[in-house]
């Protein structure tokens, strides 16, 4: 990751790519709804 944060009642977790797989071990560790992910970088199209 390369930041976190609170707010709106989530931690917020920046990291520079996910597919999905890093969000779905966070709700998996921590339960859905609890951390968001956020890529930095999106799909170009």
């Amino acid at each position: 990751m390369t930041s976190t944060y609170t707010g709106r009642g989530y931690v917020w977790g920046r990291v520079p790519w996910d597919d999905g797989t890093l969000q779905n071990a966070a709700d998996a560790e921590y339960g859905p709804g609890v951390v968001r992910v956020v890529s930095a970088l999106e799909p170009v199209t």
